[in-house]
C-alpha cells in the first residue's frame, strides 16, 4: 500500500492546523492508515505531540545569501511560481512522495495569498503522476481567479469541508466528478483530558474566544470589542454562568488570540467569575476545555468545531466562507449561528446574538445531538477513499 504524505502543515502554534491533521490522522487510522506528517514547523509540532505519525519530514528552511537562495530566485523569475526556492524548499518531502500519495492539507490556504507552497506542489505531483488530493478545504469564490483555476484542475481529487465551497468550485468550472465533500476533520478530534478549575466550572461557563484576525476584518477595529463588551456584560448581568477566555491561536509570529483574551480579563477580573486558559494545551486538550462550556461564542473556526462536536450551542463571530459554509451544513443556514465581522455595525448585535443563543440553547443542544453522528459519519468516510487510492494502483 502506498503512503500517505500529509504536505502543507504549517505548524501546531495555530491549534487549527493541528486539529486538522491529527483528526487526518484518527481518519485514516480507522483504515489502518498512519500517515506520514510533512511539517514547516517540526518544533511546534513536537512540542504538541506527533505519535499519531508514523513519520514527520521537515520542509527546508531557505536562508537568504545562500546558494539555494540565489539559484531559487533565478528559476523563481523563469517560472513565475517560485519552483525554484520551492523546489530546495520542498526537495525532500517530493523525494518521500514518489509512488506515494499526496494529501495536501486544504483548510483556508487558497482564502488568502496566492499559495505558492501548494501550486508548486501540484506542479510536481501532475509532472511524476503522483495523486495528489486537496484535502478538507474551504476557498472563497473571489480567491478562484484564472491562475487558481487552472490550479485546481490539476488535482486529481479535490474535497471540500463544507458546500459553499463545495458550490463555489462548481460555479467556477471544476469537474464535479473531481469532487467529494466531507466534514472537517477537526470533527472527529477526541478530545484528551487535562487539569480545569473543577469548583469554577461547576457553576456553569460560557467560553469565550477572540481572534486579533476578526478585530483586523471589521470595517470598524472599535466595534468588535464593543460588541464583546456588551455581551460579556449580559452574561455577567443577567445569568450565573461564569466565563473562560479561551485561546485557540498562539504564536510569536502572527496575531495570536491571548492578545486579546487577555484584555478581556483584566477588564473583568474583579468580577471574580472570569479566567483565561494561558497554559500552552494542544489541541486535544482545548477540545476538552470547551466541551465542559455550557455555551460557546467563537472567532476561530477550529474552535467553534471542537464546540459543535460536543453539542455545545455556539456563536460563531466569522469573517470567511468557512465559518457560514459548516454551520449551513450543520443547522441549514448560518443565520442566528454566525455573525459576519464584516456587518458588525453597532455596538449590541454580539449580545442579541448571544441572548437568542442562550434562550434556545436547549433546542440547539438537541439538534447538534441529532445531527452529529451522521455528520461526524462524513469525516470518516473521506477516510474509505483515501484507503482505495492508497492501494497499490495508478489513479491517473
Amino acid at each position: 500500500m502506498k503512503e500517505v504524505i500529509l504536505c502543507g502543515h504549517t505548524g501546531s502554534n495555530n491549534h487549527g492546523c493541528e486539529a486538522i491533521i491529527k483528526g487526518t490522522a484518527e481518519i485514516l487510522e480507522k483504515q489502518e492508515i498512519k500517515p506520514v506528517l510533512a511539517t514547516k514547523a517540526k518544533e511546534q509540532d513536537l512540542l504538541f505531540g506527533v505519535e499519531e505519525f508514523s513519520d514527520v519530514i521537515s520542509y527546508k528552511n531557505i536562508k537568504r545569501g545562500t546558494f539555494e537562495a540565489f539559484i531559487g530566485k533565478v528559476i523563481n523569475r523563469l517560472s513565475k511560481l517560485s519552483l525554484g526556492t520551492e523546489f530546495f524548499h520542498q526537495r525532500k518531502v517530493w523525494k518521500r512522495l514518489k509512488k506515494n500519495i499526496a494529501l495536501n492539507v486544504g483548510g483556508d490556504t487558497y482564502c488568502y495569498d496566492i499559495p505558492r507552497s501548494s501550486l508548486s506542489l501540484n506542479w510536481f505531483t501532475s509532472m511524476k503522476r503522483i495523486p495528489n488530493i486537496l484535502w478538507a478545504c474551504s476557498i472563497e469564490d473571489t480567491s478562484i481567479t484564472d491562475l487558481i483555476k487552472q490550479d485546481l484542475k490539476r488535482y486529481d481529487l479535490i474535497m471540500p469541508r463544507e458546500t459553499l465551497t463545495y458550490q463555489n468550485l462548481i460555479d467556477s468550472g471544476i469537474d464535479e466528478s473531481k469532487l467529494a465533500l466531507m466534514a472537517d476533520p477537526a470533527f472527529v478530534l477526541p478530545s484528551e483530558e487535562t487539569e480545569i478549575d473543577e469548583i469554577f466550572f461547576k457553576k456553569g461557563v460560557v467560553g469565550i474566544n477572540l481572534s486579533p484576525l476578526v478585530i483586523e476584518e471589521c470595517p470598524n477595529r472599535d466595534m468588535v470589542l464593543k460588541n464583546y463588551y456588551e455581551m460579556i456584560n449580559y452574561i455577567l448581568d443577567n445569568t450565573k454562568y461564569n466565563i473562560c477566555f479561551v485561546p485557540h491561536v498562539y504564536s510569536d509570529e502572527r496575531p495570536q488570540d491571548l492578545i486579546p483574551l487577555k484584555a478581556l480579563q483584566k477588564k473583568y477580573k474583579d468580577t471574580n467569575r472570569t479566567m483565561v486558559i494561558e497554559d500552552p494545551l494542544n489541541c486535544k486538550e482545548l477540545k476538552y476545555i470547551i466541551s465542559r462550556c455550557k455555551l460557546f461564542v467563537c472567532a476561530r473556526t477550529h474552535a467553534s468545531i471542537a464546540a459543535y462536536s460536543n453539542n455545545i450551542p455556539t456563536l460563531v463571530v466569522g469573517y470567511s466562507v468557512k465559518s457560514k459554509g459548516i454551520a449551513i451544513d450543520i443547522f441549514g443556514n448560518y443565520e442566528g449561528y454566525v455573525i459576519p465581522t464584516q456587518s458588525l455595525s453597532e455596538s449590541g448585535q454580539l449580545k442579541e446574538g448571544f441572548e437568542s443563543l442562550y434562550c434556545n440553547r436547549e433546542s440547539i443542544r438537541k439538534h447538534l445531538e441529532k445531527v452529529m453522528p451522521a455528520y461526524k459519519k462524513k469525516a470518516y468516510d473521506a477516510g474509505r477513499i483515501i484507503k482505495e487510492l492508497a492501494k497499490d494502483k495508478d489513479m491517473r
